[in-house]
């Protein structure tokens, strides 16, 4: 027979045991521990030039899919490997984005806990199969290196609600794979997978020239004549200008019956719908583009009046056609008509409006039409020196000489703006050609009269006007003398 002793010794050893066990096994609430990040980088420091590919992924809502866009470093430039590793020329977007996981300070510490990733917004967008709460997916930004390795990445969520309205909002963060959540400053810009924010809407390369004149020509090709015939069907030619930082329309013309251009006087209300122009032609927004045949974009690169027209003839399908060579560049009439920007050193450089694109972004009903670009230079735009009596005139040498300097960098910017343009069509909105080009009712603009026929009209309404209505000869000698 056991003693008490030992039946006790007993039960204590059992009872030690179903403690230990309930308390494995009891949902006991994590420690709060005092993070010693608080005020510190989240990730260590590295150098902007070490990252070499930039993925965003995050759940689009509306297609009920995951949106994601992946960049490449090739060289010194930046491609859209998705978008026939189109150049991302927006570079500013870009860096932002390279540095955006550097010195992320941490503000606090949140909490650790994964029923709380769904408060905050930080899901993995990737596990969205498994999340029924879809606004609880963040937006994901990862970093990599030349072979592959990630830098860095993060799951951005929420924002705090009193943070609304600064552009820099403290947003709700955690790292893949890890359960702790953070607040941190963060510029939610960075985190976009449109293309359009990737890449430089300012097609005619204004930012370092001021347009001198802008040229609209409104008309329309036949796409398939039954005769053969494809000579275009002008609508109307307009001239504006930039004048003390001021556009205004200087002429407006319209085919006559032989479809000869003849200068109208257009009214207010429809100088007015043509000056819009102005708003957009430095930021033309382009949601998808196009690869020319490589043929086509090496004849365009470096423009040889020598080329065999035959080379250009399958642009002919976007609706393009090849009319000849001029101001060293090739010429072209398109499906919808043209928009040209000259600017003060001569460089013309030509936007023609092609035929709809069938396979434009499908994921609005909006319609894109193919835009080609190609640049020139017009030495017309640049006044020619008058020739003194003495040809060896220092200043007029000095002028022509710089008059030449003006024209040779010229030549070399629109060399620039070709090699950028060739390879490509632009899938230019519908609603943007539409204030590029507007399509406005030409009956609003009348026979412009000259200043002598307006002095004639009015000499003949004073010769209509009766004896009493004419001014009296006697009394203007007497009033003159007063």
């Amino acid at each position: 027979m056991k003693s008490p002793l030992f039946k006790t010794a007993v039960m204590a050893m059992l009872t030690a045991v179903v403690v230990v066990v309930a308390s494995a096994f009891y949902p006991w609430p994590e420690p709060v521990v005092e993070s010693d990040l608080v005020g510190k980088p989240l990730f260590e420091s590295y150098v902007a030039s070490t990252v070499r590919t930039i993925k965003i992924v995050e759940f689009d809502r509306d297609r009920e899919s995951i949106r994601s866009i992946v960049l490449e470093r090739s060289g010194e430039q930046w491609t859209i490997p998705a978008m026939q590793k189109f150049v991302a020329t927006n570079p500013t977007q870009v860096s932002f984005a390279t540095k955006a996981l550097n010195e992320l300070t941490v503000l606090e510490e949140v909490t650790s806990e994964r029923q709380a990733f769904l408060d905050y917004g930080v899901v993995d967008p990737s596990d969205y199969d498994g999340t029924t709460n879809r606004t609880a997916l963040g937006t994901k930004l990862i970093l990599e290196d030349r072979k592959g390795r990630e830098i860095a990445s993060l799951i951005v969520g929420l924002s705090r609600k009193s943070d609304q309205s600064q552009d820099r909002k403290s947003h709700f963060v955690r790292i893949p794979g890890q359960p702790t959540v953070y607040l941190v400053d963060f510029d939610e810009r960075v985190l976009s997978t449109d293309f359009t924010r990737w890449v430089d809407p300012n097609l005619f390369a204004l930012s370092g020239a001021i347009p001198g004149l802008i040229t609209i020509e409104d008309y329309r090709i036949d796409p398939s004549p039954a005769n053969g015939n494809i000579k275009p069907t002008r609508r109307y030619r307009s001239e504006l200008v930039f004048r003390d930082g001021r556009i205004s329309m200087t002429a407006f013309e319209v085919p006559d019956a032989s479809g000869n251009y003849q200068e109208m006087e257009p009214s207010p209300e429809l100088a007015s719908q043509v000056q819009v122009v102005g708003n957009q032609i430095g930021n033309i927004r382009f949601p998808d583009v196009q690869r020319k045949p490589a043929t086509i974009a090496k004849a365009l690169k470096k423009p040889l009046q020598s080329t065999d027209a035959a080379v250009f003839k399958p642009l002919e399908q976007v609706g393009f056609v090849n009319t000849g060579f001029k101001n060293g560049t090739h010429q072209f009439d398109a499906i919808n008509g043209e928009v040209s920007v000259g600017t003060a050193d001569g460089v013309v450089t030509t936007l023609y409006i092609g035929d709809v694109a069938k396979n434009a972004v499908s994921d609005t009903l909006r319609v894109s039409l193919h835009v080609m670009i190609c640049s020139g230079v017009d030495e017309s735009l640049l006044p020619e020196i008058a020739k003194p009596a003495d040809a060896q005139d220092k200043e007029y040498l000095r002028k022509v000489q710089q008059r030449n300097e003006i024209l040779k960098s010229a030549k070399i910017r629109a060399s620039e703006l070709n090699q950028r343009h060739a390879s490509w069509f632009y899938l230019v909105p519908e609603n943007v050609i539409e204030v590029l080009r507007p399509e406005v009712d030409v009956s609003m603009a009348k026979p412009k009269v000259s200043e002598a026929e307006k002095k004639s009209d009015a000499d003949k309404s004073d010769a209509d006007k009766p004896d009493a209505d004419k001014p009296d000869a006697d009394s203007s000698e007497v009033g003159a003398d007063k």
